[in-house]
């Protein structure tokens, strides 16, 4: 077994799970507050690499420099969805969230089809790779893996350390005695849903510097994420960006060693071993949790 070889696949998985961390920190923070499964967090993030694109078309920006363009795009984009969609469905069984988060989905979708057509787009970025004892390390890649650390450790210290982030996790443990102590619940809900499209946002930006976009293309990344959630555990923000790195390896080494084709295959083992053999994940809480309310 070539070493090298090895190391080399973790780092390339390690540099995508940057992405799949965001994403899955995202669900974690909306599913965790208003235990609604955003089935369209994919299409957020497609959105926003398509507004990383335009800025590079129109303005000439870098996917680096749209990356808090994208993300304040996408936090207003999340605060309409909440404010215009998900508080009618929020009190009803977890069947109506499903529901119209999936048809939201499948809006986005066609609607950014009519806007842009099936055509993939990308944008032009110099390809740097550094070399270090036979290791080849993509720096478009390396400054995106950099960029989702800082984002997700800004959020940890954001939910640990001020009173939004302590009232989003006191709303998340129970939202009956966090309304009893005067938090404003619904301000909540719209707060995490605004700030899980905003991580969607960033990762759309940094996806651009090295991927294509395509009215789809949220599809993929929507479910490795997902899987990331049920393994790092439901509600474990640090458990959500460790298990969106563990996907991104798993994905490169198990495409490596089968077929590229096969890579979501391997997810989908993960997806049932968890569900079969850690149903609580590998830091979190039980699955349980997301039952649909009676």
């Amino acid at each position: 077994m070539d070493i090298t070889l090895i190391l080399q696949l973790i780092i390339n998985g390690l540099l995508i799970g940057g992405i799949y961390s965001l994403v899955s920190m995202g669900l974690t923070l909306i599913w965790g507050v208003m235990d609604v499964v955003n089935f369209a967090q994919g299409e957020l993030l497609m959105i926003s690499m398509y507004i990383a694109w335009a800025a590079f078309s129109i303005f000439g920006l870098s996917p680096y420099m749209s990356v808090l363009i994208c993300a304040l795009a996408l936090f207003v984009i999340g605060l309409v969805i909440e404010r215009s969609l998900i508080s009618y469905v929020i009190e009803l069984p977890m069947a109506a969230s499903i529901y119209a988060t999936f048809g939201l989905s499948l809006f986005l979708t066609n609607l950014m089809l009519m806007i842009a057509g099936p055509t993939a787009k990308s944008i032009p970025v110099e390809s740097w790779v550094f070399r270090y004892a036979g290791l080849f390390i993509s720096v478009p890649r390396f400054i995106s893996l950099m960029i989702s650390v800082v984002s997700a450790f800004v959020l940890y210290l954001f939910m640990k350390r001020t009173r939004i982030g302590k009232a989003l996790r006191a709303v998340s443990q129970d939202r009956t005695v966090a309304a009893t102590l005067g938090i404003n619940v619904r301000r909540m809900y719209m707060i995490a849903f605004s700030i899980g499209a905003l991580l969607a946002g960033i990762a759309g930006a940094l996806l651009m510097t090295y991927f294509h976009v395509s009215p789809t293309v949220g599809t993929a990344f929507m479910l490795s994420a997902f899987v990331a959630v049920v393994l790092g555990g439901l509600g474990n923000f640090v458990g959500s960006f460790f298990a969106g790195l563990i996907i991104g390896v798993a994905e490169t080494v198990g495409g490596f060693y089968t077929q590229p084709g096969l890579k979501q295959a391997v997810v989908f083992v993960i997806f049932i071993a968890v569900l079969l053999f850690m149903p609580n994940g590998l830091f979190g809480r039980s699955i349980e949790r997301a039952k649909i309310k009676e």
